[in-house]
């Protein structure tokens, strides 16, 4: 009776842990959601990834007046703040980027005559927005019916994780049948072995046209390891610090994008926007 109750512990704790690995993803999923995002969304978003803005002390226990209307007041100060952030580090990265941003994304929506998956390598040194440049291609409406999956790869490097998001994510995204899309599956996705979750991989990717991002790749080894298992993905797009690691991911010239610092016009125009918005 007693190793009964172990056994039924383990499983408990395990569908414990597997549910809390669900919200974590989930969380993950809607920060980088392949749907267009208003300006209310990025505010919600944003105000989960940054530290909160400082606001007025009170003693431990003491409940200030007017609590509620103040705490309405400071959630939409702060909800403002960080969208003015948003925009104004979404505005440093694409300023003068126009012309990237189109091609890569005609890039992806144009058909690939050998019907494989189109690998798309952007890369540059640390400080250039990357991640803000290629988020900002991920959520554009014009790329219209591509369901989407983003992965940041994480230090030290884990391939199984990274794979389990992005099944997770296509899970989510694609909704094959809403009604069998449970959080049994979800469960079962968090608690499959790697063999396992490759196989469900690959099935997913096979239902959609699928457009998957894989950040911060930053070995030819890391991405060696992940590519066979992507093999039925549409579209792939690779961020990276290294231009031989961008070559590596994409064998193709016209698919590697370098991000470099902003050109002179580009940075004049972004001061003489910011000066014209303090003054107004």
């Amino acid at each position: 009776m007693g190793s009964l109750s172990v056994v039924m512990f383990e499983i408990n704790e395990e569908a414990m842990d597997a549910d809390a690995e669900m919200e974590k993803l989930k969380a993950m999923h809607e920060s980088c959601s392949a749907e267009p995002i208003s300006d209310s969304n990025n505010a919600t978003t944003t105000e989960k990834n940054m530290a909160m803005l400082p606001g007025e002390i009170h003693e431990e226990d003491e409940e200030p007046k007017n609590a509620g209307e103040e705490k309405v007041h400071n959630s939409t100060a702060r909800k403002k703040a960080n969208r003015d952030r948003t925009l104004a580090l979404a505005d440093e990265v694409l300023c003068g980027r126009e012309k990237e941003t189109f091609d890569i994304i005609k890039l992806v929506g144009q058909p690939d005559n050998n019907q494989g998956c189109k690998v798309i390598s952007v890369w540059g040194t640390d400080g250039t927005g990357k991640t803000t440049f290629v988020r900002h291609i991920y959520q554009s409406p014009q790329l219209g019916g591509w369901k989407r999956a983003w992965a940041t790869a994480s230090r030290p490097f884990n391939h199984e994780v990274l794979l389990r998001t992005l099944a997770l994510q296509l899970l989510y995204t694609i909704q094959e049948d809403p009604a069998e899309s449970t959080r049994e599956q979800q469960k079962s996705i968090s608690v499959m072995k790697l063999k396992e979750l490759k196989e469900e991989l690959a099935r997913l990717l096979k239902l959609q046209r699928c457009l998957i991002v894989l950040d911060d790749i930053s070995s030819a080894l890391e991405w060696d390891v992940i590519k066979s298992c992507l093999d039925n993905a549409g579209r792939i797009i690779v961020t990276t610090r290294e231009e031989n690691i961008a070559r590596h991911c994409s064998r193709v010239y016209k698919n590697i994008y370098s991000l470099d610092g902003l050109k002179d016009d580009a940075a004049l125009d972004l001061f003489i926007k910011k000066v014209l918005q303090e003054q107004y």
